[in-house]
């Protein structure tokens, strides 16, 4: 099993690379083409609500879906897992877009509120931007769905591709039109294409699932455990709003630092802890499935010093490099030396969470598998908590790069406390048998 893991994480890593890669350039393109001023701080702060929305609704489908989903197919068969998966995509995308709707209606005082030190011109764009972006809500809940069945499956090479079609449809739109408003409909088009992807690797599976509800197939389980992750993904998404809002607030230019200086580490983050994360869920799940507590402590030990031999080196490495990276990726065009100097503090202390996330990657994933997601919206709570402090006493010492060290010091807080509450609280054992019924 342990090769089997590392083998699909090499390959999930490097299928996510390239999605990273991509994410990247788009992400060079658009410092080169719009610099770190107004039009892309538009853009991030329309995508703002969309993509928060979309974590909290979408992001919470696959750690309620897939345990039990692959629990129900150990016990019961294939076909009553095919049932429960299109019940929950017919809630799934239900939701979503009653919320795309209440945001649309309440989008002008949303906008005042989140975006409160933009002027009215460039208010006026962002909420222009937002409209466009609004559809994706209900695409991001299809695509989750799609996504979680594929993985259940261990299919996992079209959920880690699909996402490329995002910042490829970005810089085509770029490339072929002007002024702003390309970022927010390349962004539209690339959430289509990501979902007609993920469609086609379902169907060329035998495993396409339409959305249909279907009465005793144990869909209440999977909203059980929903509530939870949903809820702790909404006050954990506060942590993001926190930290733009704030960033925000510090002039011109300081959300894009913010969003430039962290992108290294989202893309380390998805392309390392994540894809573990990803090959490990599946395996973890049928473990607790059936009880074998011992052999998921020893993959979790190993994977764990694993991970840390090589987070902590590459850590240590990229943060010397810091500053030249970002002349290196970003100096070009309208970015000048000076949003470079401050892209680079950002990135320096961004870069310090690495170790930190990659245990609390498997941590959670551990918490999915027993399905006790509880623990995860009193983790939420505590870190919204933590950052809100560590952002306001950072923020004035370093500016928008005490945002980023705030970040770092509460993955480091977060990990303390999980730790605590999944290992020290009660036996693994103990608490999955108080979460799901008992096998027939």
């Amino acid at each position: 099993m342990h090769r089997r893991i590392l083998s699909d994480t090499v390959r999930i890593g490097a299928l996510t690379a390239c999605v990273k890669l991509s994410g990247a350039l788009k992400t060079v393109i658009v410092a080169r083409a719009f610099g770190a001023g107004d039009a892309v701080d538009a853009y991030l702060m329309a995508f703002l609500i969309p993509s928060f929305a979309g974590d909290v609704l979408a992001g919470a489908i696959a750690p309620s879906l897939l345990p039990i989903l692959v629990e129900v197919k150990e016990r019961q068969g294939s076909r009553r897992a095919r049932n429960l998966a299109s019940s929950v995509l017919a809630s799934a995308t239900a939701l979503p877009l009653v919320v795309a709707l209440l945001v649309a209606l309440l989008s002008s005082p949303a906008m005042h509120f989140f975006a409160s030190g933009f002027p009215a011109a460039k208010l006026k764009v962002t909420h222009t931007l937002l409209f466009w972006m609004l559809p994706i809500l209900p695409l991001s809940a299809v695509t989750a769905t799609f996504r979680t069945v594929l993985n259940a499956e261990e299919h996992f090479a079209a959920p880690a591709l699909a996402p490329v079609a995002t910042p490829a449809a970005i810089v085509a739109a770029i490339y072929f039109f002007g002024g702003t408003w390309p970022l927010a409909a390349g962004t539209l088009t690339g959430a289509l294409l990501e979902v007609a992807l993920l469609a086609a690797a379902l169907w060329r599976f035998d495993l396409l699932v339409m959305p249909r509800w279907h009465k005793g197939s144990e869909a209440h389980r999977v909203f059980r455990e929903y509530a939870p992750v949903a809820a702790s993904y909404l006050i954990l998404g506060g942590s993001s709003i926190v930290d733009q809002s704030l960033a925000a607030a510090l002039g011109s230019g300081s959300v894009s630092a913010l969003n430039y200086g962290t992108r290294l580490v989202a893309v380390i983050v998805s392309v390392g802890s994540s894809s573990l994360g990803t090959a490990i869920l599946p395996r973890f799940s049928k473990l607790a499935a059936v009880g074998r507590w011992e052999d998921l402590r020893s993959a979790f030990r190993s994977l764990a010093w694993l991970s840390l031999s090589i987070a902590i080196p590459v850590t240590l490495l990229l943060a010397l490099c810091s500053q030249p990276l970002v002349r290196l990726l970003f100096q070009r065009g309208a970015f000048t030396l000076s949003a470079s100097q401050l892209v680079g503090r950002v990135q320096l202390f961004s870069l310090l969470q690495i170790p930190f996330s990659v245990l609390l990657v498997l941590l959670i994933r551990i918490v999915w598998s027993l399905k006790v997601n509880r623990l995860l919206f009193r983790l939420a709570v505590f870190s919204l908590i933590a950052n809100v402090v560590f952002d306001l006493a950072l923020m004035k010492w370093l500016g928008v790069a005490g945002i980023a060290l705030s970040t770092t010091l509460v993955h480091a807080s977060s990990l303390a406390y999980l730790s605590w509450a999944l290992f020290r609280a009660k036996p693994w054992s103990v608490v999955h048998l108080q979460a799901i019924p008992a096998a027939p």
